[in-house]
């Protein structure tokens, strides 16, 4: 049975999930290009830089599109208070300690796959609503996402590997590169078959 709820307010609920969860991801991601632990392993922090500046660019085309809908002020007055992808994200990041490079990159690779998994809920309300100009901006958002979650799977090994011989004597010194590649023969696995 259909509801008479307008696609507009379906659309614009979504954005404001999706500006909530890029809002409280960018913080927490901020937070952890600052923490020292990450400088153990080379590009880390650069990248987490990155995606905050990925993330905060999203934040002012998601703002735009909440716009467009009707919606309201800045992204700080979202209703981001009872949704339940800010829950998530929370859950994630949310327990005050301190955490190695390995666990923070950990989290941050989860956000980011999350994201692009909300992006893609947009996205395809978009298309079913035929709403081009949020299909579009959202179409590029996930374009984004997918290099970076790659990237971030090829580093958290090589940030155990690290964390590993702080303590350890015995650890393979090759077993990142492998780890990685194993990880790259599966994503190429699943293309070729996707």
């Amino acid at each position: 049975m259909a509801t008479t709820k307008h696609t507009t307010d379906v659309l614009r609920g979504y954005i404001q999930d999706l500006l909530a969860v890029h809002r409280h991801t960018a913080e927490a991601m901020k937070r952890h290009a600052d923490d020292d632990a990450l400088d153990t392993v080379p590009g880390a922090a650069d990248l987490v830089r990155e995606t905050v500046s990925m993330l905060e660019n999203h934040l002012h085309d998601l703002q735009t599109l909440l716009g467009v809908t009707g919606g309201q002020g800045p992204v700080g007055q979202v209703k981001e208070a009872v949704t339940a992808v800010t829950g998530f994200i929370t859950g994630i990041y949310g327990q005050a300690r301190t955490d190695t490079a390995p666990r923070m990159l950990r989290d941050d690779a989860t956000s980011i796959h999350f994201i692009q998994v909300c992006t893609g809920m947009l996205h395809t309300t978009a298309l079913a609503f035929k709403d081009d100009a949020t299909a579009r901006v959202t179409s590029e958002m996930i374009k984004h996402h997918a290099p970076i979650a790659v990237r971030f799977g090829e580093i958290v090994p090589h940030a155990v590997q690290a964390d590993l011989a702080k303590d350890y004597a015995v650890v393979d010194a090759n077993a990142a590169d492998r780890a990685v590649r194993v990880l790259q023969e599966a994503w190429q696995s699943a293309s070729a078959h996707g």
